[in-house]
């Protein structure tokens, strides 16, 4: 699932999406349903920001005075579709800010899957300054947004 929440309209449930979105308002929350085989694997959390031109079924826009920074977070428990920005579950772990620079991908979290195998592992990604972000969540064929890899 991809949740955004706007503290401008703290109360809107906006429920799943196809884009994730930041803002200086909007925050999105991303659920994923961690399989059970993971356990025993390495599981790094990570964002991909390829160029918008190496992109075939997805698209991307940026906007902001502070270009590409964001913050990153795992939340304690997963979020639904009624989730709003006055109910966003408790932040577990501050996963810290980063830059994302158009071009790469970065690597949030490196952890044991099986800390999350069989589980729904729950992040949310927010906007640092004026950084404005929206972005189709796409794997085909160039992936772009947020993912969690199994090795």
């Amino acid at each position: 699932m991809i949740i955004p929440v706007n503290s401008s309209s703290p109360n809107t449930a906006y429920g799943t999406q196809y884009n994730g979105h930041v803002s200086s308002t909007v925050s999105t929350i991303f659920n994923f349903d961690v399989p059970a085989s993971y356990a025993g694997m390495t599981c790094s959390v990570a964002f991909s920001l390829p160029l918008n031109k190496s992109l075939e079924t997805s698209y991307y826009t940026v906007a902001g005075a502070d270009k590409g920074r964001v913050t990153f977070a795992q939340l304690k428990t997963y979020s639904t579709q009624s989730t709003t920005f006055n109910n966003v579950p408790a932040v577990g772990k501050d996963l810290g800010n980063f830059a994302l620079d158009e071009g790469t991908a970065i690597t949030i979290e490196t952890r044991p899957c099986s800390e999350i195998a069989g589980q729904v592992a729950t992040y949310e990604m927010g906007s640092m300054g004026g950084y404005d972000l929206d972005f189709f969540q796409d794997y085909n064929p160039c992936p772009l947004g947020l993912y969690i890899k199994a090795q």
